[in-house]
């Protein structure tokens, strides 16, 4: 009988136990012969989906832990996964290392594959994985150039929120206060300047407003003109979690230096000192906290390192898979998709509506817990690929050396490197009183933007 082994120091002393590492894809599945006895190594503690596959559509795959002993592993709703050619598990929480892996039903050589991908999805309600997700919708940034007059909220012809507030609620001063302060006379302010850092973060915290819009005393405000109160709101009362993370910089707003005016397709090992930390805190505000987080995902072209495109991520998945040639189960490489809302009207100034849907498709009763697929609409998804290394207690190295971050792609455009997102910070409950440094107009009343819309129950 003839043994088929990965490299030199993946064979197990131990035999018949020999080490399946994780791959990037099924398609690189790898060949045995013989007896099915594998183990395959779990780095990260903080959960996800383990897939075991065989190629052999009769293949019987059953996977066990802490030990080879133990009961066959049970799904969310505690239930025996089932025999069967590809065997998916959701790891919890703290389960990783050492994960034993048993393929039965299989003559000559066969194909065997093991993959792992961290998931987290934001929802209505914190650390509550079956709570609806939390999709914030897309948003128009109410741009203050003078060249964009026609779609401003000083300016505009189609949407005209501040002249519509001001006559239902009887309140003066909000059109002249909008264009004394996020207007530009002079015609020099950039296309993108807007309302982008307010409206992103809106997205998270309120409800999506009706697609037909809303009639109030007398007035009927078009979608797109409530999403502009919910941003002047977040201008006003928003506020931030303490535990955030921002690319290293100097200069006015500290958006200058290497890490904003290069790519980590430049330098991949200066981003490498990054990485480590910014994935930590996707985890634990999108994964544990089940929060959406604001990132500023840069100018879509990548051709300009002083733009600011702020979006909504409200989910992510985090594929790893073991560094070529598989020497070290330790050593991951991540492709990790960023799923988020995109700044857009439509010529119609209709809804812009959100980038995805909700899809019950979970194991529990009533398909949870839920998740989201694309809908269609715009969305602004991306593509970040690197390197990091982890230790025996599942938390990522964020010090070494040979961490990578190798690339940063929007989805569907995958020639065109992008700048680093700027920084990762989630949404606190909104505060009571009007904050230091207010952006927002400061002549709409709190009390007003709550009839016009809804704070998500998280942040009531």
């Amino acid at each position: 009988m003839k043994t088929l082994v990965l490299a030199p120091n993946l064979t197990n002393s131990l035999a018949p136990w020999r080490r399946l590492p994780l791959v990037e894809s099924p398609e690189h599945a790898l060949p045995f012969e013989g007896l099915g006895q594998f183990v395959v190594y779990v780095p990260a503690r903080n959960g996800g989906i383990l897939e075991v596959g065989c190629d052999q559509p009769d293949a019987k795959v059953v996977v066990r832990h802490p030990r080879p002993d133990s009961p066959s592993l049970e799904d969310l709703a505690g239930v025996a996964i089932p025999k069967a050619n590809k065997f998916v598990y959701p790891v919890r929480p703290d389960q990783f290392q050492w994960f034993y892996v048993f393929v039965g039903n299989v003559t000559g050589v066969y194909n065997v594959w093991a993959t792992f991908t961290e998931v987290g999805v934001a929802r209505v309600q914190e650390a509550n994985d079956d709570s609806d997700p939390l999709i914030p919708w897309n948003f128009w940034y109410f741009p203050n150039a003078a060249s964009r007059r026609d779609v401003s909220a000083w300016g505009s012809d189609k949407i005209q929120p501040c002249q519509k507030y001001e006559r239902a609620f009887g309140r003066s001063g909000v059109l002249a206060w909008e264009k004394l302060n996020h207007n530009d006379p002079s015609g020099t302010t950039e296309a993108w300047h807007g309302h982008c850092h307010n409206s992103a973060p809106a997205s998270i915290y309120f409800d999506e407003p009706p697609a037909e819009g809303l009639k109030f005393n007398g007035e009927s405000f078009l979608c797109e003109e409530l999403k502009f109160f919910a941003a002047e709101f977040v201008g006003l009362y928003g506020a931030w979690l303490p535990n955030g993370w921002i690319l290293p910089g100097t200069g006015p707003k500290k958006r200058r230096g290497p890490y904003h005016e290069h790519k980590p397709a430049d330098d991949s090992a200066r981003f490498g000192t990054v990485i480590g930390d910014f994935h930590n805190l996707l985890v634990a505000h999108i994964l544990k906290n089940n929060n959406a987080v604001m990132m500023d995902l840069r100018d879509v072209s990548g051709s300009d390192h002083n733009e600011v495109w702020n979006q909504a991520v409200y989910k992510f998945q985090a594929r790893m898979w073991e560094h070529t040639p598989h020497d070290n189960w330790l050593d991951m490489e991540f492709e990790t998709h960023l799923f988020a809302n995109e700044d857009t009207l439509p010529n119609d100034v209709s809804s812009s509506g959100r980038p995805a849907n909700i899809v019950a498709n979970g194991p529990r009763p009533g398909g949870k817990p839920k998740d989201v697929e694309p809908s269609g609409r715009e969305r602004r998804d991306e593509l970040l690929r690197y390197r990091l290394i982890y230790d025996n207690n599942g938390a990522i190295q964020v010090k070494n050396e040979r961490n990578e971050w190798t690339s940063v792609v929007k989805v569907g455009k995958e020639s065109v490197q992008l700048h680093a997102p700027r920084f990762l910070f989630s949404p606190a409950k909104p505060l009571a009183d009007v904050k230091q440094g207010a952006s927002g107009n400061v002549t709409i009343q709190r009390a007003d933007v709550l009839q016009l819309m809804t704070l998500r129950k998280r942040f009531q």
